[in-house]
Parts: C-alpha cells; sequence; structure tokens
C-alpha cells in the first residue's frame, strides 16, 4: 500500500492528477505480468502462500523501484515535474498490478485500488496492460496503522475483565483426569461450528447411544476419533485430542481409494507417522511434501485403507 502513498500525491500536485503517457521502463512492468502466470498456477492449486509470496517479492521489487528514482528528491529540483510524474507513474502501475494479483485474497482493498484508478473492472489479463495517460482520483488510505496506544488499550481492557470474571472452572491438580462436558449440552451451538456438528447436537440424544452399541464391539472403549454419533459422546472426546505441527515428509495416492492421500509426517519429538486425509481432489502429493500441518497426534492406531494410521 505505501507503493501508491508515495507516488499518487506526486501525480495529484505535480502532473494534474495525470498519469504520463508512457512507463520509463516497460520491462520491469512486463516482468511484474509475466509473474502473474506462476501466482494464478498457485491460486488454482490451493497453495495461497506461495502466491502470497510471491506477490510480496515482487512489492519488495516495486519499493526498490521507487527508492532508487526518489521522486521526492526530484521534487526539491527545478524542472524535474516530467521525470516525477514518468517515475510515479511506473510505480502506481505496478501498484496496481499487485493490486490485481491480490484480489482473490484481498477484494475489498483490491475494489478500492480500482476506484483510485477509476476503472470499472479488472480481469486477470488487466495486469498486462499498464494504464497511461489516464486521471485518477485522489489517493486515500486503503489500510490504517495500528496504533500501538489503542492496542495496549485493548489488551489492558481484556487484561482488567479477565481478572474481574470469576474463575469458573478450577485449576486441575497433577495428575488428575480431564474434567468432563455436561451430559447435557445446549441445544443450539453457535453459528460458526461446521453443521455436523450442530446437526449432532440435535440428534445426539436420538441416535448417540444406537450408534455407540454397534460400534463398540468392533472398535472397543479406546478406538480412534470419529464423528461416530455427532452427540454428546463427539463433544466429549473433543478436549482430549491436541493439534500438533506436523511436516508432511511423503505424500502418495492410496490405491483403491479415490478420495484419499497417504501422509508420511513428522511431529519432532512424538517421531513419524502416518496419516489419511480425504484431500486427494484437492492437492497433488507431490506439492504437500514439506508444507507444515495441523495433526491430531494422539490418537489410537486404527485400520484404514489396508494400513494403519495413528494421527
Amino acid at each position: 500500500m505505501n507503493i501508491a502513498s508515495r507516488c499518487a500525491g506526486f501525480i495529484t500536485k505535480n502532473a494534474g492528477g495525470k498519469l504520463a503517457g508512457a512507463l520509463p521502463d516497460p520491462d520491469l512492468h512486463a516482468a511484474f505480468a509475466a509473474a502473474g502466470e506462476a501466482i494464478a498456477a498457485a491460486y488454482e492449486s490451493r497453495d495461497t502462500a506461495s502466491a502470497v509470496r510471491d506477490i510480496m517479492a515482487l512489492a519488495d521489487r516495486a519499493n526498490q523501484y521507487i527508492d532508487s528514482h526518489k521522486p521526492w528528491a526530484l521534487a526539491k529540483q527545478a524542472g524535474t515535474a516530467a521525470e516525477i510524474q514518468s517515475v510515479c507513474t511506473q510505480g502506481l502501475n505496478l501498484f496496481r498490478v499487485l493490486m490485481i494479483y491480490l484480489q482473490p485474497v484481498l477484494p475489498d482493498m483490491a475494489a478500492k485500488a480500482r476506484r483510485f484508478f477509476r476503472e470499472s473492472s479488472w480481469t486477470w489479463a488487466s495486469a498486462a496492460a499498464p494504464l497511461l495517460g489516464t486521471a485518477i482520483s485522489p489517493y486515500e488510505p486503503l489500510a490504517t496503522r495500528l496504533d500501538p496506544k489503542a492496542v495496549a488499550a485493548l489488551v489492558a481492557h481484556d487484561a482488567a475483565d479477565g481478572a474481574a470474571a470469576p474463575a469458573s472452572v478450577p485449576a486441575a491438580a497433577p495428575g488428575a483426569a480431564p474434567a468432563r462436558l455436561p451430559a447435557r449440552l445446549p441445544a443450539r451451538l453457535p453459528a460458526r461450528l461446521p453443521a455436523r456438528l450442530r446437526r449432532g447436537s440435535r440428534r445426539g440424544s436420538r441416535r448417540g447411544s444406537r450408534r455407540g452399541s454397534r460400534r463398540g464391539s468392533r472398535r472397543g472403549a479406546g478406538g480412534g476419533f470419529r464423528r461416530r454419533a455427532g452427540g454428546v459422546d463427539f463433544h466429549r472426546r473433543l478436549p482430549a485430542h491436541r493439534p500438533s505441527a506436523a511436516r508432511v515428509v511423503n505424500a502418495q495416492f492410496v490405491e483403491g481409494a479415490d478420495k484419499l492421500l497417504k501422509l508420511r509426517v513428522d511431529l519432532g519429538e512424538l517421531g513419524q507417522r502416518d496419516i489419511f486425509a480425504g484431500i486427494r481432489a484437492a492437492y497433488d502429493p507431490a506439492a504437500l511434501i514439506g508444507r507444515l500441518i495441523v495433526v491430531v497426534a494422539n490418537l489410537a492406531p486404527e485400520k484404514c485403507a489396508s494400513a494403519c494410521r495413528r494421527a
């Protein structure tokens, strides 16, 4: 965002709010446009992190361009109005490309940037054609910086609320069994919970005991973690399973399973384990190797897809 803020004022004050008719460094703009293919591929493969990293690398190059040409220093010299307009036109067009690439993840901010350029819409191909010789609107900040004083006030307010709130759950003694949830769950769970959990709270009383009795003989009391009845028993088990970060060591297709991938993950001190994930339609196995994922690691071993999973 600071790319636009560093350039827009000079266009408004020194060039009547109009961009130059040509770019001083068209090759740099072409390089930004060429990067769109790899960024689009990352988005399509749901690798948003890689897409954003590539966009941020381009943003660094744009800032380097502005820093090297220093329009604020040129403004102190006589007869440099055309050069300032040219440099800032280049910077704003680089910013425009970045916002087109960020539109899938920052749509509201991209819409503000589009209005700044007085454009009605953007497509991915819009990044290849620079905006030249047109008027722009006065720049308005797309985002505001966090005020340290405001953050400190929020933290202090939360701390005061925490100190005033009564302690509803006493601290557990070392070695004590974890507290159990109440036998009755609220009839209406928060709307942000997955639909299957909300359905489970309504159906648990009718179906929980029936499904549990059918599956208990096959799985035993210490079986792995499944949705099972989706009712009270399911919710009671949630606090016992804690997520851990794991790095994918290997990923492969599962023969005979059209939805599963078999992942070998490294859990650090817990060692390596095999897990199965129903993500075959969304991810290429090779793209997962080396990535960090969240794993529920303290599950009992369970037979799955002709192998044993332990997370």
